[in-house]
């Protein structure tokens, strides 16, 4: 199996953005932070690198890691700071079938999150730790993608 093109070209890379407050942030019974939107403008910065773990290509890697950062808020509430990490290989198991691939996963994610700011906001039930290990298996039929994948533990800060 040949090196996938993406990792040829740009094994590293920066990701930067935008979010904007497009979703509703006062609904009654909600906190914010399990709102909609948070009404908030947010700055989102990331770097990522991949790369090959055999000559074959069958065992890859990958680490990245972002920021969510809130520039502006509204009706006296500014979300807490995100700050996320994660690391994985991929190990490429082979063929189901004449045109289906399937490879086998595993990666880890760490968060933080600070508490949300403001006179509206929930300090002290807000804020987390969070670590996230995903053992999965993919399934591509080149139409269609599954992944399958996804155990978590948060704790509270």
């Amino acid at each position: 199996m040949s090196t996938p093109v993406f990792q040829t070209i740009c094994p590293s890379g920066l990701r930067f953005g935008l979010k904007l407050p497009s979703g509703k942030f006062n609904s009654t019974g909600f906190d914010r932070d399990t709102a909609i939107g948070t009404g908030s403008t947010d700055l989102l910065l990331g770097v990522y690198h991949m790369g090959r773990l055999s000559n074959d290509s069958k065992f890859s890697w990958f680490v990245q890691a972002t920021l969510d950062k809130a520039l502006r808020g509204q009706d006296h509430f500014l979300p807490g700071t995100e700050i996320n990490g994660a690391l994985g290989v991929y190990y490429e198991a082979g063929r189901s079938a004449r045109t289906s691939r399937y490879r086998r996963s595993f990666s880890s994610s760490v968060s933080h999150r600070a508490q949300d700011s403001g006179a509206n906001s929930h300090r002290t039930d807000s804020g987390y730790d969070r670590i996230v290990i995903s053992p999965g298996l993919e399934f591509n039929t080149g139409k269609i993608k599954i992944n399958t994948r996804s155990v978590s533990r948060s704790m509270r800060t």
